[in-house]
């Protein structure tokens, strides 16, 4: 299974390495690693020789998190995203990470982004048991994606009683750029990138 690092801008908050802390349970075989005060160049290097092939960095505001990036090793392609109504640190069930490998559904990701977004995304993880009972689900909604998390329970005898309960972290995020190369690669080529001219009208059918 492809590994993948997860990591921090520099000097992290306390709020930031929790949020990074839940990530980890929702990507399988994914590891939190501390990025200290090494350049992004060293740390895909340390990836690398660890064998991993995906590298997801966080960044944070005054100590909310603010930005992802997920960057597919050795050469890309990177994908850059805002983040907002990040919501975490609420957990009442305890998750075994690689045991609990979840269903992934997505929604509403019909555009050529949508796919492009959805098919790296969709890498992270491994395949599951169709009658998993944890999901998560990226779903498009007007230039943003919106997460979500999710334990599903079966009531009584009935197959079709069903209790879904949320789990965090959830969140929203938005594409905002996508390169073809790793992301410590100077002077990226450009794939995608969201333009501030973007009318209203359009962004109904982002994805």
């Amino acid at each position: 299974m492809k590994k993948i690092f997860i990591t921090t801008s520099r000097s992290p908050s306390p709020r930031l390495l929790k949020f990074i802390k839940e990530l980890e349970n929702i990507f399988p075989y994914s590891q939190k690693i501390n990025r200290g005060s090494e350049f992004l160049s060293s740390l895909v290097s340390f990836s690398l020789l660890q064998g991993v092939k995906n590298l997801v960095i966080v960044y944070e505001n005054r100590g909310s998190p603010s930005a992802l990036v997920i960057s597919h090793l050795p050469s890309g392609p990177s994908l850059f995203f805002t983040l907002s109504n990040v919501l975490f640190d609420i957990n009442e069930k305890r998750l075994k990470k690689n045991k609990n490998l979840p269903k992934v559904i997505f929604d509403n990701l019909n555009s050529n982004l949508g796919t492009r977004i959805s098919s790296v995304l969709g890498s992270l993880f491994p395949s599951s048991n169709s009658n998993s009972k944890r999901i998560v689900t990226f779903s498009g909604f007007k230039g943003t994606i919106l997460f979500g998390h999710y334990w599903n329970e079966k009531i009584g005898y009935s197959q079709r009683n069903v209790l879904l309960k949320k789990l965090s972290p959830s969140f929203d995020f938005q594409p905002y750029k996508i390169t073809l190369d790793c992301v410590s690669q100077k002077n990226q080529k450009i794939e995608w990138i969201l333009t501030s001219f973007l009318d209203s009208n359009k962004k109904k059918n982002f994805f």
